[in-house]
């Protein structure tokens, strides 16, 4: 209950934030909100020797190489002299003491904690998460290792996302709508069978009615994959962001952030002949449903 609850709150919210008709952060201002998207290639040089995280018996092994690249996506709005950032990442997880790194490499630029928010996909063929918690200090291949290197490159590429995202800021207009999909998620807990169906989906435009960004939130582990794939992937959350950016066109931008999803396991497509097809075939699924709303 508590975990639902979690979840239907940040999608209100989210969705609060960015509809342009009186948006809860800006509704002190009737001056137009303004939006810029960014997006960086977050995929770690195979020379780097990255840990995909997800599976502590891969043993800290670095990733053998790229199935598809891993992305880092910004959303800035503004509104006069307020200004907001939401930062999604095709990452297992930002672990403690990441975000402060972040906001250090764009406190020179006026950017604050409180401005950014972070959101990862929870894909588990991606950079470990124990890879960028400074404070882990034990040392536990299956645990995982710090990696300074890695931390530095993936702060860096997030800062330069945002970044991205500041500097073409135009006026936009936004909708929100969620719909109820009962068939593509279940509870993956032994004698429990409720789940999440809800696909939340935020389509940003610019006042010229030009697609500039689409928001999507769909609750469910990104595991098709398992600790015998060493390949950088997306997962699903990836094709499903690829797909949407292609049905919608225009250079549109697709962020995708994940739901509560703790228990909640994805219903594979039946016939695939491997992880990778299923992860496929489930994001292009997922992306139709999304593009469709």
């Amino acid at each position: 209950m508590i975990r639902h609850s979690i979840s239907s709150s940040i999608r209100r919210w989210l969705a609060a934030c960015v509809l342009a008709s009186g948006a809860a952060a800006f509704a002190a201002d009737s001056s137009a909100v303004l939006a810029g998207v960014g997006r960086v290639d977050l995929t770690p040089p195979l020379e780097m020797k990255a840990a995909l995280g997800g599976y502590g018996d891969r043993q800290s092994k670095p990733a053998a190489g790229v199935h598809d690249a891993i992305w880092v996506k910004a959303l800035m709005l503004a509104q006069g002299d307020k200004k907001f950032v939401l930062v999604t990442a095709d990452l297992l997880a930002f672990p403690h003491q990441f975000k402060a790194a972040v906001v250090q490499r764009l406190a020179a630029e006026g950017w604050s904690a409180n401005q950014i928010l972070l959101l990862p996909s929870h894909s588990h063929t991606s950079i470990d998460m124990m890879a960028l918690h400074p404070g882990n200090v034990f040392g536990n291949r299956q645990v995982g290792l710090f990696h300074k290197e890695i931390f530095d490159h993936t702060a860096d590429k997030l800062a330069q996302a945002i970044r991205a995202a500041g500097k073409n800021v135009v006026p936009i207009l936004a909708g929100s709508t969620t719909v109820s999909v009962p068939d593509h998620n279940r509870n993956r807990r032994r004698g429990l069978t409720t789940h999440d169906t809800a696909l939340t989906v935020t389509r940003i435009e610019t006042t010229h009615g030009n697609p500039l960004a689409v928001l999507v939130n769909w609750t469910a582990h990104p595991t098709f994959m398992d600790e015998n794939d060493m390949l950088f992937s997306g997962d699903w959350p990836g094709h499903l962001q690829r797909t949407v950016e292609a049905l919608v066109g225009h250079g549109v931008t697709t962020l995708f952030y994940n739901g509560a999803e703790g228990d909640q396991s994805p219903v594979p497509p039946p016939d695939c002949t491997s992880h990778w097809e299923r992860a496929e075939r489930y994001g292009g699924d997922m992306g139709i449903l999304a593009w469709g709303d």
